[in-house]
């Protein structure tokens, strides 16, 4: 099993195409969709990647740094800027940014990202504005997706798609979440995941 958040989702996508006798399952959470190539279904703010490729792929130095810098200098007051964050977001969302767990989740991955610089992250975003490699409808391992109905990065008219272009797939919308409201459906995405490596195996 595979699983896969926001632009780990094309990873994860990725594993099951490249080893589809290894990999049982794929779960997408608020999964990001390709933004050039035959099978473009993303449109708003995922495209800026492909928009400005050049220049992200010229600056990302720069650019990982300038991440690291901000990060230093709010770090102290990380975990009251989760909280104001919060007050945007969907109610979903809300319920997922309130819970303490989550919050020292949240502010330890930005301490971890922050020690080489975010060039990881910085890289992701180049790379999402780039082919996949591979299509959708190439994907034949089981793919089973959640969605937030309210994702203002990636809406779900376009996730659905998407879906439709995987041959296997089953797409489970979470009302009133955003994009990090997936997180709230952990024991669920488990459950699924876990029934469906259960009934794989038994054949």
């Amino acid at each position: 099993m595979v699983v896969g958040l926001s632009g780990g989702g094309p990873y994860a996508l990725a594993c099951a195409h490249q080893l589809p006798s290894r990999v049982v399952g794929v779960g997408l959470l608020g999964s990001v969709l390709p933004v050039t190539g035959d099978e473009i279904t993303a449109e708003g703010i995922v495209t800026l990647a492909l928009r400005f490729h050049d220049i992200l792929n010229m600056m990302r130095r720069p650019l990982g740094i300038g991440l690291w810098g901000f990060v230093q200098a709010v770090r102290a007051f990380a975990y009251p800027l989760v909280l104001g964050f919060a007050r945007i977001m969907p109610q979903g969302d809300r319920l997922v940014l309130s819970d303490r767990e989550f919050q020292a989740i949240f502010v330890d991955n930005l301490v971890s990202g922050a020690r080489r610089q975010f060039q990881a992250m910085v890289n992701d975003v180049v790379l999402l504005g780039k082919p996949w490699g591979f299509s959708l409808s190439d994907v034949t391992v089981p793919v089973r997706w959640w969605h937030g109905d309210a994702d203002p990065f990636v809406p779900l008219e376009q996730v659905q798609r998407a879906a439709a272009l995987l041959p296997d797939v089953e797409l489970r919308v979470r009302h009133g979440e955003s994009h990090l409201g997936g997180f709230a459906g952990a024991d669920e995405v488990l459950t699924v995941l876990s029934s469906l490596w259960h009934e794989t195996m038994s054949y």
